[in-house]
């Protein structure tokens, strides 16, 4: 349906299909749009009743339009939904997923390299699984040499073929690439390296990897991975499968030193690459059909058009971690709802404290899921690049949580898959983490370069119709370049705006978690108080629009200066991808 207002207290509503627009009372609309959760009816009714304090009168004329919701179809039931998506899939056929391919990128680390290709291809020669692996590494020019010789050393010792793009190589194959797409070789340049000098080019080292794989599926680790499977000691197995939308799907459980979440793990003997073999390239409705329980948390409007009305495939499946969280800071730990949150706060506040600063947790989902972009994380995960998928930001942390919006919003009939499996994630003490509270001169926005991509991205709509990949991936890549093209001085204005609207939904939504988590204790109220007030105080800074991890090494002009010309840059890229990609097919 779309709605717009239409007057005090009416809109005016115009349901998809219909050719026709009538007008609705405001809490017959709040009603319905408040329905993101599957319940029986009765039980919506009585909570919404009950939130707004209505009486008998209210209640009789809320029940009368939801007789005409459910004549339209506007709410549903689970089973229908499942039903839906059964018959959208049931003409398709799939092709089963055998990973045999590994891309590690990596800045050259070398304890961390010898470790994550040590421990999988031991785990893929124990199942009887021949692999390839290609190191993509952006090391710096005084190691380059030391990771060459490493990964020269591994392939003799561990039989199996492994290949170093290193930037030299990297540049070369975009070049080449770009001859035979006829693409500008800057915007190739851009995709595997860092021409203008961000500082972090884990993207750069993922395009270079998901080029070289075109054509084929194949799994994604990062170099402080390490194959060690497992489940939280406190976790009980679930049976069936999770769906869930705009939200984060993890479970998580908290440790007070950094290597209690090895201790204390319940460890898992399988073959990783089985696991992605479950899920990845597989159709949504294949597993529905399958007459498993299905459990529906939070789904948003355009999930359940996707999975009514699409072939839905599953392009990229996601095991769990345990050990470091791989955020930079545990303030978002506060935005954390329900078990979790009881988890981190029911010990006591000294132990809480000890949770926030340890950077130690084990983090998955309970069951076998499938999702949308909400859940990224990029430490191991399968991709099938079979079909066309977009590339990653090159530069900037939180690349794959940017990615997974890409993914979302150009690949029409995608979805993620996520594995109830943890798979050690370890980079060592080093990493650290921030922890509350944030003592400073001034109050700071704690909001990241991602966020802000990742939320044009989203901003996006796509035109009516559209479900090809390459055609979509156009669309969005003009979308960026039209945003980002303006002059500074109009584009720092958007800049602006976009910040304070993002930082007013965050003041929000923490102000809906005090709301909602009444029996959460007073040191995480103070806590969530305390970020609300920072954040509220921080937008009056002239320099709230730049994101916190741009503050040490840019002025605030040349962080501006730097995030229109990357986001510009990265609208180029998708637009001259789909040609690059076809060229990198074998």
């Amino acid at each position: 349906m779309t709605l717009v207002p239409a007057g005090a207290d009416w809109y005016a509503v115009s349901l998809r299909g219909s050719g026709e627009t009538t007008l609705w009372p405001s809490v017959a609309v709040d009603f319905l749009t408040g329905c993101s959760d599957f319940k029986p009816l009765a039980e919506h009714i009585l909570d919404y009743a009950e939130f707004h304090a209505f009486g008998e009168d209210q209640m009789r004329e809320v029940a009368r339009w939801i007789g005409k919701m459910s004549f339209h179809r506007l709410l549903t039931d689970q089973a229908s939904v499942v039903e839906r998506c059964v018959a959208a899939g049931s003409g398709s056929a799939e092709t089963p997923v055998r990973l045999d391919a590994i891309g590690i990128p990596t800045a050259g680390n070398e304890a961390r390299l010898r470790r994550v290709i040590t421990t999988f291809a031991h785990n893929a020669r124990e199942h009887g699984r021949p692999v390839t692996i290609t190191v993509s590494s952006n090391s710096p020019p005084g190691r380059a040499a030391d990771t060459a010789a490493l990964i020269e050393s591994l392939a003799k010792a561990e039989s199996f073929g492994i290949t170093l793009l290193d930037d030299e190589e990297r540049l070369r194959m975009g070049d080449t690439l770009a001859q035979k797409a006829g693409v500008d070789p800057a915007i190739a340049r851009f995709a595997l390296s860092d021409p203008h000098g961000a500082g972090f080019a884990c993207g750069a080292n993922r395009n270079a990897l998901l080029l070289r794989n075109a054509g084929r599926p194949y799994l994604s680790l990062d170099d402080d991975m390490a194959c060690e499977m497992s489940t939280s000691a406190g976790l009980e197995a679930e049976e069936g499968m999770l769906v869930f939308s705009s939200r984060d799907g993890f479970e998580r459980w908290f440790y007070p030193e950094y290597a209690q979440a090895f201790e204390s793990r319940q460890g898992i003997d399988c073959d990783y690459l089985a696991l992605h073999d479950q899920m990845l390239g597989r159709s949504v409705a294949s597993f529905f059909a399958r007459g498993a329980n299905v459990n529906f948390v939070g789904i948003s409007d355009s999930m359940l058009r996707r999975l009514q009305e699409t072939d839905g495939r599953i392009v990229a499946t996601f095991t769990g971690h345990c050990g470091h969280p791989g955020i930079p800071t545990s303030y978002y730990y506060l935005t954390y709802r329900k078990e979790t949150l009881a988890r981190l706060t029911s010990d006591g506040e000294a132990q809480y404290r000890a949770y926030l600063a340890s950077g130690s947790v084990c983090a998955l989902t309970p069951r076998m899921a499938i999702a949308d972009s909400s859940l990224s994380p990029g430490m191991a995960f399968g991709l099938d690049a079979r079909q066309l998928l977009p590339p990653f930001p090159p530069v900037m942390h939180a690349e794959d949580f940017v990615w997974g919006a890409a993914v979302w919003q150009c690949c029409a009939t995608g979805f993620a898959g996520h594995l109830p499996v943890a798979a050690r994630h370890d980079p060592g003490l080093g990493r650290g983490i921030i922890a509350p509270p944030l003592k400073g001169e001034r109050p700071v926005a704690l909001w990241e370069y991602a966020h802000l991509l990742r939320g044009i991205l989203i901003g996006w709509t796509a035109p009516p119709g559209a479900l090809d990949t390459a055609a979509r991936m156009d669309s969005v890549g003009r979308y960026l370049c039209e945003i980002a093209g303006a002059p500074a001085k109009d584009f720092h204005e958007y800049l602006r705006w976009f910040v304070l609207q993002h930082e007013s939904d965050k003041i929000a939504f923490m102000e809906t978690c005090l709301t909602e988590e009444h029996d959460a204790p007073d040191f995480w109220r103070k806590d969530v108080e305390d970020y609300i007030e920072q954040t509220r105080h921080a937008l009056a800074e002239p320099d709230c629009d730049i994101p916190y991890d741009m503050r040490e090494k840019w002025t605030a002009s040349g962080a501006r200066g730097m995030i229109q010309k990357q986001i510009y840059d990265y609208g180029r890229l998708l637009m001259a991808w789909p040609a690059l990609f076809d060229a990198a097919r074998p």
